[in-house]
């Protein structure tokens, strides 16, 4: 009984402890563009600064 509660403990463990992004989302492909166009709208409609939209624009190009 407790042997599946421990399994699924220690699987959320190891995801958050090694996992290789260290809690960074990662973003490819059509998504990538995706974002941009959203970022791109948020910046135009003046709910981003420039400053901001340069820092995310940077982070979703990594």
């Amino acid at each position: 009984m407790f042997i599946p509660l421990l399994l699924v403990i220690g699987l959320a463990v190891y995801l958050l402890w090694d996992h290789p992004n260290k809690g960074r989302l990662t973003v490819s492909g059509h998504n990538k563009d995706e974002a941009i166009e959203l970022l791109k709208r948020r910046y135009i409609n003046g709910e981003i600064d420039e400053e901001t939209y340069e820092k995310m624009r940077r982070t979703i190009n990594e």
